[in-house]
């Protein structure tokens, strides 16, 4: 009698209902005394057919029985075992002498076997006891019992109708009849179910639950070409026998079948037998019933061809002996291949049959492989001729090309990639989870082909389940620290759990903790446990990892977050979520800095209103915003929508110093966006509270971005002034423990804007410090983001110096940040740069190509800064190539930019070009004249250089810049 669990489970269960069909009708005919005894009858027949597939009687109803298969206990094919003990009942119940009831006379007689049976199998609760005294029972809440009732209900008397569950688990060890479509009561659809004919044991238990279309041999060259060389010997007279071990579903019985594919061509003998998880007690049971029509080759002589004056021992040493014998015989004939199945479930005298034939065939042409899930303690393997070759896991490289293999191109990557990560490397797994991902719904947690085979081995631990339990919920890796917290388990105890845990296979030994063995494992010990245990579990854990790991709670609060919200804990959840996001974000991370903030906002969703739900609120909206831009550019909606709201809260909480924080990210987006007058505001309103509050830092703020906003104004006198006051008030430690500054430090990008107005002002070389000092800053911080923006300016600076070669680099490098941390909008504004070299090294139609693509990328970025610079390169690619007509588009295109939001900062290019294309007609002296009074104007000396050489060119009639 198997122990029931202490605590009341989910898991899959397959549920048998049988039913004595006409025993009301008889309970009215018959006197209670008469009918008492064959209803004790039939109890006893389904008790005992029950046990002997290891289910469980869960209550008895007069003339009917509930069974169990999989509770307490699961096996890896209770619906299998189900289906037996109903054949099992049925024929059981034909043969029982005298018949449980005289048979009716006239045109009603009874059938011979007057019972139903329905079985169906799913998700269940499953080890509440309810009733007191004899009444007690455990009871199973779900779909799957009521099912179950109605199928019996629905079976003609002599039937077994099972679920389409049932069906597809049980695999092809039975013969079915037709599909049945039932309108059953209580179910709104009908059901597909199946009626059971009787069982099918003509073939192994792989060739019965392996998919008709076998998947293909993969990862296992090596140990194929080990096995035929091992027949090659055997074949050439040397005898061999190998155990061919692993791990269920490590492709063991495929490996044996590709032997025997592989000399299918030669002449040889094939003996194939199946070793019986229900017969592990019965004497040479493979044997006795060997697979494939090999029945008359080497089954035990009968009793008639053995003396009869011989003891038990002798009699069995005689059997043992006359078939080894026969496989001599046969070897003399042609080569032999012996397959031995499951030899973990053989039967002593069976074992000592392999022992006899193991040392017997060193001088036969025979090779014996065994198959067999455990290497216990064999003899036979010490014989000189005896090899062990164990299997282990596919590599990721393997396991994606099996993917590949069973579904084709069917599969989205990551599908693929969960599949090869939650399978380990098993084919089974790999198999049966590609099979459950194709259905469209991705990788389910545990399919349930697989659901009765994991449960088993949990089950098998005894009280170390709990234990296995406790760290699903963990996770895949756990220490022993954590479980000790969890649990209320001695230290004694707990070692032994761990100890049972590692013998059995489920678990692993790491340095400083335990891991799954396999993720499926560790999914079904996690699937078991109730929702509400869960729950407080994962609060638990939470709570644990903050007083036994806090290293790690402040390196990985991600973990935290999803523990608090998987526990309950939304508040707690969201708050560990913004902490996640910022470390993120520091790491330019920005798909999961993203992905975490928006994870915190989701838990937020189950807090009430207050002060500190708008905290944590306002917290993760900034980081939203900030991972936003990053990934879409600066001008993104998503962008100013999270810090519009973030602004608000801000307000409500009386919070300046935040809401000078998520001003500066809404004056990033209308920089982007060329929205110069807004941006102003922004920084205006920040340059203001900094002089109000004293506070140096805001100051910087302030003044860093007004400088920037006047450099694409035109302002460069008030863009230099800013700027440098900006820089002597930067205080790094200060700026960078913000969380925008985690993406661009003010004091690099100060550097940056800075170099290119000293350049315009007609300072080189101060341009080029500035902007070494950006990049440099970049690098020492690892921002990505602040790197490629340093590096913009940074070639901007170069090119408009005409040192190209020196820019190109600078420019490489900038493509490289930018593509690999998807920084969108400043990878569009490095095409333009490589467009400008293009056009300066005589490629001017492939450069024009380079701008033309990065404008249709600002459009769709929403992006407006920088345009009248840009379409200005683009129009003087368009000068260089002789198109007048194409270059004036874009000069018109870059004024009316210019007059949209005041940026003025290309001004003078703009209308120098125009002059240049407009050459030799009349508005073209004027248009360079308008040029050299804008430059003037905005002290841009480099810019005022380049028109008085446009201008002595188109005196003299020369062409070009």
């Amino acid at each position: 009698m198997h122990a029931h669990p202490a605590v009341p489970e989910r898991r899959q269960l397959t549920l048998m209902f049988c039913d004595l069909a006409g025993s009301t009708l008889l309970s009215q005919q018959l006197d209670p005394e008469d009918l008492r005894l064959p209803i004790l009858r039939f109890q006893r027949l389904i008790a005992a057919e029950v046990a002997r597939y290891d289910g469980q009687v869960a209550r008895y109803m007069g003339d009917g029985a509930l069974a169990y298969f999989g509770y307490p206990e699961a096996h890896e094919d209770d619906a299998a075992r189900a289906i037996h003990a109903a054949l099992a009942i049925v024929e059981g119940l034909a043969r029982l002498e005298p018949p449980l009831f005289p048979p009716r006379s006239g045109p009603t007689r009874a059938p011979a076997v007057p019972m139903r049976i329905g079985i169906a199998t799913g998700l269940v609760v499953v080890g509440d006891r309810i009733g007191d005294g004899a009444a007690e029972e455990t009871a199973a809440f779900g779909e799957a019992p009521n099912l179950a009732a109605r199928l019996q209900a629905a079976a003609q008397e002599g039937e077994i109708v099972v679920s389409d569950s049932t069906h597809q688990l049980a695999g092809r060890r039975f013969d079915y009849g037709a599909p049945l479509r039932l309108q059953l009561k209580g179910f709104q659809e009908p059901v597909r179910a199946w009626q059971v004919l009787g069982s099918n044991a003509s073939r192994s238990r792989f060739d019965l639950t392996c998919s008709s279309l076998l998947a293909p041999l993969v990862g296992r060259e090596v140990e194929l070409a080990s096995l035929a060389a091992l027949w090659r010997q055997a074949a050439a007279g040397q005898g061999r026998i190998v155990l061919l071990a692993g791990d269920a579903g490590l492709g063991k019985s495929r490996l044996a079948l590709a032997l025997s594919e592989a000399i299918g061509s030669q002449a040889h003998i094939t003996l194939r037998y199946q070793c019986s998880p229900y017969h592990v007690d019965s004497a040479l049971h493979p044997f006795v019933g060997p697979l494939d029509g090999a029945a008359d080759l080497l089954s035990p002589p009968d009793d008639s061809q053995l003396a009869t004056a011989l003891t038990p021992q002798q009699r069995r040493q005689r059997t043992l002996a006359a078939m080894a014998s026969r496989l001599r015989e046969l070897a003399s004939g042609k080569p032999v291949l012996m397959l031995i199945e499951d030899e973990h479930w053989i039967d002593p005298t069976s074992l000592e049959l392999v022992d006899l034939l193991a040392r017997g065939i060193a001088g036969m042409p025979v090779l014996i492989v065994l198959t067999t899930r455990s290497v216990a303690q064999r003899d036979w393997l010490r014989l000189p001729h005896a090899s062990l070759l164990q299997l282990t896991r596919l590599s990721p490289l393997q396991s994606t090309e099996l993917v590949s293999h069973l579904a084709g191109q069917d599969l989205a990557g990551n599908v693929v990639d969960e599949v090869v990560h939650r399978s380990d490397g098993n084919p089974l797994f790999i198999e049966e989870l590609t099979k459950a991902a194709a259905t469209g719904h991705g990788a389910p947690e545990v399919p349930v082909t697989l659901q009765d085979s994991l449960m088993a081995r949990l089950d098998r631990l005894g009280t170390a389940k709990e234990v296995a339990q406790a760290g699903a919920v963990i996770g895949r890796e756990f220490s022993r620290g954590l479980l000790a917290a969890l649990l209320p388990l001695s230290p004694a105890e707990l070692e032994d759990a761990m100890s049972d845990l590692v013998a059995s296979a489920v678990v692993q030994r790491a340095p400083a903790h335990f891991v799954f063995r396999h993720a499926l494992l560790q999914d079904a010990a996690y699937a078991s446990l109730l929702r509400t245990r869960r729950q407080e579990l994962h609060a638990r854990v939470a709570e644990a990892i903050v007083a036994v790991e806090p290293e790690r709670a402040s390196r990985e609060p991600e973990v935290l977050a999803r523990h608090y919200a998987l526990g309950g804990r939304p508040l707690l959840a969201a708050r560990h979520a913004s902490s996640a996001a910022m470390r993120a974000l520091e790491r330019s991370a920005n798909v999961e800095a993203l992905r975490q903030a928006q994870a915190g906002a989701e838990q937020l969703a189950s807090v009430d209103a207050g002060p500190e739900r708008d905290r944590v609120e306002r917290d993760l909206l900034l980081l939203r915003g900030a991972a936003h831009r990053a990934l879409s550019g600066f001008a993104s909606t998503d962008a100013e929508r999270c810090f519009t709201r973030a602004l608000q809260l801000c307000e409500g909480l009386q919070d300046l110093a935040t809401a000078i924080e998520v001003r500066r990210g809404l004056f990033s987006t209308h920089y982007a966006r060329g929205e110069l007058a807004l941006a102003r505001a922004h920084g205006r309103y920040v340059a203001e509270a900094g002089e109000q509050r004293a506070e140096r830092a805001t100051r910087m703020l302030g003044q860093w971005m007004l400088g920037c906003i006047s450099t694409w104004q035109g302002n460069f006198v008030d863009a230099r002034r800013e700027l440098e006051r900006a820089l002597s008030l930067y205080v790094p430690q200060e700026h960078r423990a913000r969380a925008l500054a985690a993406q661009i430090d003010p004091g690099v990008n100060a550097n940056a804007h800075l170099s290119w107005v000293l350049w315009i002002l007609g300072e080189p070389e101060r341009a080029l410090q500035a902007s070494d000092r950006a990049v440099t800053s970049a690098r020492e911080l690892q921002q990505p983001f602040a790197l490629a923006m340093a590096l913009f300016f940074a070639c901007v600076t170069r090119t408009g110096r005409d040192e190209y070669e020196a820019a190109a680099p600078l420019l490489a490098e900038l493509f490289a940040v930018t593509a690999e941390h998807r920084l969108n909008f400043l990878g569009s504004c490095a095409r333009v740069l490589r467009g400008e070299m293009l056009i300066a090294g005589d490629e001017g139609e492939a450069g024009l190509e380079q701008v033309e693509l990065a404008l249709r990328e600002f459009e769709a970025q929403q992006a407006g800064l920088g345009r009248p610079w840009t379409m200005a390169i683009a129009a003087w690619a368009c000068q260089r190539l002789g198109r007048r007509g194409q270059g004036l588009q874009f000069i018109e295109a870059a004024l009316q930019a210019i007059e949209r939001h005041g940026e003025r900062h290309w001004e003078a290019e703009v209308w120098r070009l125009q002059g240049e294309l407009l050459w030799p007609q009349a508005p073209a002296r004027a248009c360079l004249g308008r040029a050299l009074e804008i430059a003037r104007r905005q002290s841009a000396l480099s810019l005022e250089r380049r028109v008085l050489a446009s201008i002595a060119l188109r005196e003299q009639g020369s062409d070009g810049r």
